[in-house]
C-alpha cells in the first residue's frame, strides 16, 4: 500500500534528453495521474475511487490543513450529505473534476515527499537539491495531509465480512485523494522497507526506488545499461598514465 507515495514521487523524471519532466506540469498530466493512482487510493481505502470523484469545487491548498480545526462527519447537514451522495458506506459520490483545482496541493505534497526521501537516503537527487524542504517542515505537511484521512473503524455489511473503512475529517473529495498519498509515505517511512531505500545514482535519473536485491544499485535495467555504457566510456577515454 505504499505504491502511491512513489507514484507521486516519480512524477518527476529524466526526460530523455539530459533534463528533468515532470508530468505534472500540465492540468492533463495531472488529470493521467489521477486516473492512474486512482486504484492504489482504492487499495488504501478499500473501497471504489474514480478520478471522477474530486470535487472541483473544492480546491486543495495547504492552508486548508489546520488541525485546530478538524473536520468530523457530524459537521456535514444530514440533507446535503444525502444530496452529494455521502454516505458511511460511500463517503464520495461521483462529481466532475479540474486537476487544475488539486494540482498545488500535489505538487506540495510530492515535494515534501521527496524531501523525506532524500533525508532518508542522505542523497538528495538533482533534482530536489533546490526544492529541498527541512525535514521538520516536510514531517509537519505530511502529518497535517495524513490527518484529514482520518481514521479505521471497522465495518461489517450483513452479507460480507468484516473490514477496516477509513471515516472522519475528510473535507472534499481533493483532500481525500492527498490525505491517502500522505497516508501511503508514511506507511512507508515507518516500514523496514525505509532501509532499502536508494537514489538511483545514474548520471540522468533522478528517482528513488526500493532494493529488491543486495546487489541492486539502479533503478531500472535501463539506468544499469546507462551506467555500465558510462563506465566503459570513462574507461576507454581515460588518459593514461
Amino acid at each position: 500500500m505504499t505504491a502511491l507515495a512513489f507514484e507521486l514521487s516519480r512524477t518527476v523524471h529524466h526526460d530523455g534528453h539530459g533534463g528533468v519532466a515532470d508530468d505534472l506540469d500540465t492540468v492533463d498530466g495531472v488529470a493521467a495521474w489521477i486516473a492512474q493512482a486512482a486504484p492504489l487510493v482504492a487499495e488504501v481505502l478499500g473501497q471504489p475511487f474514480t478520478s471522477a470523484d474530486l470535487d472541483p469545487e473544492q480546491p486543495f491548498a495547504s492552508a486548508d490543513l489546520d488541525p485546530e480545526q478538524p473536520f468530523a462527519s457530524a459537521d456535514l447537514d444530514p440533507e446535503q450529505a444525502r444530496s452529494a451522495g455521502i454516505t458511511p458506506e460511500r463517503p464520495f459520490a461521483s462529481a466532475d473534476v479540474d486537476p487544475e483545482r488539486v494540482r498545488p496541493g500535489l505538487l506540495e505534497l510530492r515535494r515534501a515527499i521527496r524531501s523525506l526521501f532524500a533525508h532518508a537516503v542522505q542523497q538528495p537527487t538533482r533534482a530536489d537539491v533546490p526544492n529541498l524542504l527541512a525535514p521538520a517542515a516536510a514531517i509537519a505537511h505530511l502529518n497535517k495531509t495524513a490527518d484529514h484521512l482520518g481514521t479505521q473503524h471497522l465495518a461489517w455489511p450483513p452479507t460480507g465480512d468484516p473490514h477496516l473503512l477509513w471515516s472522519g475529517r475528510l473535507k472534499s473529495p481533493n483532500t481525500l485523494l492527498l490525505a491517502t498519498t500522505a497516508h501511503t509515505a508514511i506507511t512507508f517511512l515507518t516500514s523496514p522497507d525505509r532501509d532499502r531505500l536508494r537514489a538511483c545514482p545514474a548520471a540522468r535519473c533522478v528517482k528513488y526506488f526500493v532494493q529488491t536485491d543486495p546487489r541492486q544499485t539502479w533503478c531500472t535495467p535501463t539506468c544499469a545499461n546507462r551506467g555500465r555504457v558510462q563506465r566503459h566510456y570513462h574507461r576507454t577515454h581515460s588518459p593514461t598514465p
